[in-house]
């Protein structure tokens, strides 16, 4: 079993601000613009009526650009100290440590969930719990867009190997398409689908009811 790194182990490797990840490090990979990923997993849910839940925001880069322009309004969560937002409308919720539950988000509060560049850190026990917690946050018929390494598209990375772009404390955590569609399913997600089977990860897509 793999153990979670601390919340202080993630502020140390991506610092107090957090890490603003792009798609940049993806197009070659992926074979595809941001605009396009954007398109495929964002623009078609975004609602000025709707409430956005944000699973690891980081410095902000989606929460800035994509996610606090077209919703009305963002809870964005990390473990990191509270980051500097450009948008008025992004409430931000600092983490305990090693919570899993969505601390401090009302359940069935929210319209649309999503995270980039998070589950590919966690261990499945982790990422199980996640799914649980996003599902009771979301309202009746509300959808999710969530990020999950996948080896098989990365055979090369092995148990508990730490992720290339970071330092040595953070794991790149071995999951596969069948583990991941297993644990969505358990937390009571349906019309499950990968959004990008092309991609070097998964992108998966959930919704509730």
């Amino acid at each position: 079993m793999i153990k979670d790194n601390s919340k202080t182990q993630f502020i140390e490797t991506w610092g107090p601000a957090g890490y603003r990840e792009n798609w940049e490090v993806y197009i070659n990979q992926a074979q595809m613009p941001e605009s396009e990923f954007v398109k495929t997993m964002l623009s078609d849910r975004y609602n000025p009526e709707h409430t956005c839940l944000e699973i690891g925001c980081g410095g902000g880069y989606w929460t800035d650009k994509y996610l606090a322009p077209n919703f009305k309004q963002v809870i964005a969560l990390d473990v990191i100290p509270q980051p500097v937002f450009a948008n008025p409308n992004i409430a931000y919720i600092e983490l305990p440590d090693r919570n899993f539950e969505c601390y401090g988000v009302p359940d069935g509060s929210i319209d649309f969930a999503f995270s980039f560049g998070v589950f590919c850190h966690l261990s499945l026990e982790a990422i199980q719990t996640y799914l649980i917690a996003i599902f009771g946050k979301l309202k009746p018929g509300g959808e999710a867009v969530l990020y999950f390494s996948n080896n098989d598209r990365r055979p090369h990375y092995k148990p508990g190997q730490v992720c290339e772009v970071t330092d040595n404390h953070i794991q790149w955590v071995n999951n596969d398409t069948k583990t991941t569609i297993k644990m969505l399913k358990k937390a009571g997600f349906t019309g499950i689908k990968d959004l990008m089977p092309d991609n070097p990860d998964s992108i998966f897509y959930g919704r509730k009811g």
